[in-house]
Formats: structure tokens, sequence, C-alpha cells
């Protein structure tokens, strides 16, 4: 999400227009209605939002450019039009995530669920059929690398983090799961000893619930 405010005015408090148009880009701007057809407002001469070249209040508004219009005419700082911004290559800080993981995409041989373990593939990088495990498929990953991946079938595979797992039993938190390769797809609890193995999962942080135990890989 992006965040368009007026890139000239005060921190806070009521816009001041006089020579400036609202918005730092086409994606918030100030519009008017007065004569039943939406155009561009450029605010050149005004007090403040809600006097724009002697329109009244109510004549003017905001709007995205997804034309989500915020009805609000004394537009001040903490009015802020959001909307969803792509860019190409951005260099910066990341301080936060929405969610909990990091991931990568692999050439799978068919769409798996969220929460399938699956294992390196004997035709393709990763499948419900192997002898090595290789991860845990993920739907909403924090952090998504090989983003743009062309394949038949594409694996989001969880490499870091929180996620669901499909398991059979009943797990607890700070059980440790392992791969079931009784069940495919599956983990399962396993002991301590099992934590230095090549089927460790992660530890269960949430218990089971609808077949699916939160697990930090």
């Amino acid at each position: 999400m992006a965040t368009y405010i007026h890139k000239h005015g005060p921190d806070n408090g009521t816009i001041s227009l006089q020579e400036y148009e609202l918005g730092i880009s086409d994606a918030a701007y100030m519009y008017s209605n007065l004569t039943g057809t939406i155009q561009k407002l450029r605010c050149g001469y005004a007090d403040n939002a809600g006097q724009v070249g002697g329109l009244n209040p109510g004549d003017i508004f905001m709007k995205t450019g997804q034309d989500q219009v915020v009805s609000d005419t004394n537009v001040t700082f903490n009015d802020k039009v959001t909307a969803t911004t792509f860019v190409g290559d951005l260099t910066g800080t990341a301080t936060k995530a929405k969610y909990a993981d990091l991931a990568e995409n692999y050439e799978a041989d068919s769409d798996y669920e969220t929460g399938t373990v699956l294992f390196y593939g004997y035709n393709t990088e990763v499948s419900i059929d192997g002898e090595i495990f290789a991860g845990v498929t993920s739907d909403k990953p924090g952090y998504l690398m090989n983003s743009d991946a062309d394949f038949e079938y594409t694996a989001c595979i969880a490499l870091k983090g929180r996620i669901p797992v499909k398991i059979t039993g009943e797990a607890n938190r700070g059980d440790v799961i392992i791969v079931d390769r009784d069940n495919k797809g599956f983990g399962k609890i396993g002991d301590v000893s099992d934590i230095n193995t090549k089927d460790f999962i992660g530890i269960c942080i949430n218990g089971t619930i609808d077949g699916f135990a939160e697990i930090k890989v």
C-alpha cells in the first residue's frame, strides 16, 4: 500500500492549497463535480480545502487512481488516500511483513494445497513423491523469492518462519514435527532425537486445528 499526502503543505492541520496541486501523482488529486462532469481540479488560488476558486464545500472531493472517493471537504494530513502501487526495482529497508514466512517458488508436478509436506522430486524440483524432505507449501509468504518462476505447476516452499502443516494425529505446543512417511503430504509427532534427522520439519507453536498445526520451521 502506498500513502499519498500533500507534498508542500504543513505537517498537520488543514491543507493550504494556494498554488499547489493536491497529490503526488495522478493517483491522488482534488476533483470537481460542479458541472456534473468529474474533472481534475487545479488548486491555484484558495485559502483551504473547502474553498477552491469560489467553489463551495461539497463541490470538491478526493479520489484515488481506482476511483475510490474520499468525501471529506475539510481534507487534512490525517485524511490519507491509499491505493495499491506497483513499482519496478525497489531499493529500501523493510521493517515489517504482513505474513510470517520466507518462501521460494519451485517447479512441482502438481498443484498442492497449503501445508503439504513435499520432497525433492524425481522429475521435477519438488513432489509429494520422493526420498529427501524438501519443505512445506505456503500460500501467503511474508517474502517470496523466485516469484517470476514460469512453471506448469509451482509450489511455494516455506524456508523459514511459521506455517500451517498438515499432520496426522493431534499435536500440542512444543511437539517435534517430522515427516510422516506412511501418509504422503503429512507430518507427524516425533521426539527430540528426531531434530537432527533429515525428516525434521519444525516445532509445533500451536496445537492441531482441523488437521493443521502451526509449525516453526
